[in-house]
């Protein structure tokens, strides 16, 4: 896919990754000397002036952070070492940066397990480097090793070498406690933990990956199931192409969106404004016959019509369940919907019908035309018969359960959306836009997932669709404080994708 960037790995491919290139005749030493000289690059690129303090672990973490205080004294940068384990009690690839970096001349003070040296050392450091412990983190921190996270905390400006000691690297969890960072630099590739809540809200600003020099390729060998690619945003360049000239509405995608109520009418409003914002030529909205009047006439940018009138309109997608209710008449309607051929995206009150009815989940796995669900996580969790909290603390697994089981394209909204596919790849949205935590969001990206699987100049298959709405969405949001303003932000990307 055209929009698939960077691997975004576990903890085990990561190190399959690394066993692979050490077995390829890159010894571990070196890819520790180059995990540090990015560490060095990335303090002084940090601007700080006075000294650093690089607070060492008992692994290969903290050898990371050995070599980096070689380069730092090299460069005459003000440095110390504080170790947590004594340097003779080192193993392996660590302990040669630590007897480098004896020999070098690195300041070094030994706090061992007394939190009074630490505190001492970190409050008279203009940047803490947290190199504890990184991807191989599998349990709790406890005593002294959960007071040395709360002291890093209290630092004013923290970089963390690959993860915040104490996140654990594929699920995001917090081990008991994790160091509050302001940045972080991932070694060698991103980790899931990087999108993923909680842990990414102990990780401040997150940095590109550094080259150690372990291959693209031997990455992409080691990636395993749970693994994810990265949507890349400079990418859409590639999917918005300048319009031919002689373009027109027609040529330019049809797009039926079916929902509101009574007490509703705003969603598929929003809907609608999502599609136009995405370039949909012609937008439909199909609702009930009572509210026709009212919407039409607020609305004259979007064709209004009865719900049984637009069902018969030729389509090239359709959205449904935006505000649309879950009475018996929707479950007929949407059960004719499953049998068509148009490419269709359920939201909304359609997911709560599809997790409430057996009958429409079976039409749902037998379809053929592609089907995108946008499900937030309290309406992923109904489908997979859970709870919010359980999809939260997997939600790649979610994802990916939930496009298998459906035979869906499923994105699954929030802070690190995931488009997940029923062949069991995985995609990730790096986009952080916590500006769309606002209601009617949601109506908006599915509309313009509507309008992506429309197009039919240019045309996107159903994955690249649906990315591009979700990396248009993200964009937009970050600048959108509401509905409106998130579509015209929309629609200005896309014009600047399409102009060049």
């Amino acid at each position: 896919m055209r929009l698939a960037g960077s691997w975004v790995l576990t903890a085990e491919a990561m190190q399959k990754a690394d066993a692979a290139t050490i077995a390829q005749g890159t010894p571990g030493h070196v890819l520790m000397e180059r995990a540090g000289a990015a560490v060095a690059r990335a303090c002084l690129e940090l601007g700080c002036e006075g000294r650093i303090v690089i607070v060492a672990g008992p692994g290969n973490n903290g050898g990371d952070g050995w070599a980096a205080a070689v380069f730092l004294k090299q460069m005459q940068v003000p440095v110390r070492v504080v170790a947590l384990r004594a340097p003779e009690a080192l193993r392996g690839d660590a302990a040669i940066w630590a007897r480098r970096a004896e020999q070098a001349g690195v300041a070094l003070v030994h706090a061992g397990d007394d939190p009074e040296v630490l505190k001492r050392e970190v409050a008279q450091a203009a940047l803490v480097v947290d190199a504890i412990f990184g991807t191989g983190l599998a349990r709790a921190l406890e005593g002294f090793w959960a007071e040395a996270a709360r002291i890093l905390s209290s630092a004013h400006r923290v970089l963390a070498v690959d993860l915040p000691s104490g996140v654990e690297a594929t699920t995001g969890a917090i081990l008991g406690e994790a160091v509050l960072a302001t940045h972080t630099l991932p070694i060698a590739a991103y980790k899931r933990a990087h999108f993923l809540a909680p842990a990414r809200t102990r990780m401040g600003r997150l940095l590109a990956p550094a080259p150690i020099g372990i291959r693209a390729k031997t990455i992409a060998e080691a990636a395993d199931e749970g693994c994810a690619r990265l949507l890349d945003p400079a990418a859409l360049e590639k999917v918005f192409p300048p319009r031919a000239w002689d373009t027109h509405k027609g040529r330019q995608g049809r797009v039926l969106i079916l929902g509101g109520a009574p007490g509703t009418l705003g969603a598929p409003v929003l809907a609608g404004w999502g599609a136009m914002a995405a370039g949909a030529g012609l937008v439909s909205l199909g609702v009930d016959e009572e509210i026709v009047l009212p919407l039409a006439a607020a609305h004259p940018e979007l064709m209004v019509r009865p719900l049984d009138a637009a069902r018969a309109w030729p389509a090239d997608a359709i959205v449904a369940g935006p505000g649309w209710g879950t009475t018996l008449a929707r479950v007929k309607v949407l059960a004719e919907l499953l049998g068509r051929e148009q490419p269709l995206v359920l939201d909304a009150d359609a997911l709560a019908l599809i997790a409430e009815t057996e009958a429409l989940r079976a039409r749902l796995r037998a379809r053929e035309a592609p089907t995108v669900l946008t499900p937030h996580p309290g309406e992923a969790a109904r489908l997979l018969g859970t709870d919010t909290e359980a999809v939260q603390r997997d939600r790649f697994g979610a994802a990916k359960s939930l496009a298998q089981e459906l035979g869906c394209l499923v994105v699954l909204k929030g802070a690190g959306t995931i488009l997940a596919t029923p062949k069991g790849e995985s995609f990730v949205c790096p986009i952080a836009a916590p500006q769309l935590a606002f209601g009617g969001a949601g109506d908006v990206l599915a509309g313009a997932i509507g309008a992506l699987l429309a197009r039919r100049a240019h045309a996107l298959g159903p994955v690249e669709a649906a990315a591009a709405a979700v990396l248009l969405h993200a964009l937009a949001g970050r600048k959108s404080w509401r509905p409106k303003g998130l579509a015209a932000r929309i629609a200005k990307l896309r014009l600047q994708l399409e102009q060049g």
